[in-house]
């Protein structure tokens, strides 16, 4: 389907042998309910990299018995980063001071937990 997956299909003919893998679809989803409902009804099969779903979800699978006889939950180190870009080309950004001063007024733990979860490290400067 147009803009919404991408279809792999295995090449039986790879030098290094056939995978053992005959499709492998990758779907793209609007919203987290939709991943989480995709799971639990059993048309996904695998969830992987940060934000995908809500760190009150996972939390909710690890938390429930008989969700995790169906599901494994693996956490790894961070594997994506955010990141704010300023234009300091321009006023008020040019000012190192105003800059400063945006950099101390934002809560950057606040925003990294609303977004991403209390598990995630934010970087301190």
């Amino acid at each position: 389907t147009y803009d919404t997956e991408v279809v792999f299909f295995r090449n039986n003919d790879y030098w290094g042998g056939a995978p053992d893998i005959e499709t492998l679809k990758i779907i793209y989803y609007d919203s987290a309910k939709e991943v989480k409902d995709a799971l639990l009804d059993g048309s996904l099969d695998l969830v992987w990299g940060a934000g995908v779903l809500q760190a009150a979800d996972i939390s909710s699978f690890e938390d429930d018995g008989p969700i995790m006889e169906q599901f494994s939950v693996f956490h790894s180190e961070i594997i994506q980063h955010k990141i704010l870009l300023l234009n300091t080309g321009k006023a008020p950004l040019d000012d190192i001071n105003v800059r400063k001063a945006l950099i101390h007024g934002i809560d950057k733990k606040e925003i990294v937990n609303l977004e991403l979860g209390e598990d995630t490290r934010t970087v301190e400067n």
